[in-house]
């Protein structure tokens, strides 16, 4: 399982406090989501979480361009 994965940083403000946060974005297999859940349940379970699944991902390091 490759253990490399990229993640976008983004600033987002909350829309009711304000408060400035950061927004983490990236894409994981679905092993790699359980290891991420286990991390945070140890480490922050404050953490905010939304798990989508993707019906199609294109780009380097996955689905090649060139497949279609």
């Amino acid at each position: 399982m490759n253990k490399h994965r990229g993640v976008t940083r983004l600033e987002g403000r909350g829309g009711y406090t304000g408060q400035v946060r950061h927004v983490l974005i990236t894409l994981l297999s679905p092993g790699q989501v359980v290891l991420l859940k286990r991390f945070l349940k140890e480490h922050d379970e404050n953490a905010f979480v939304s798990i989508c699944d993707a019906a199609e991902v294109l780009g380097k390091g996955f689905k090649s361009w060139r497949s279609l």
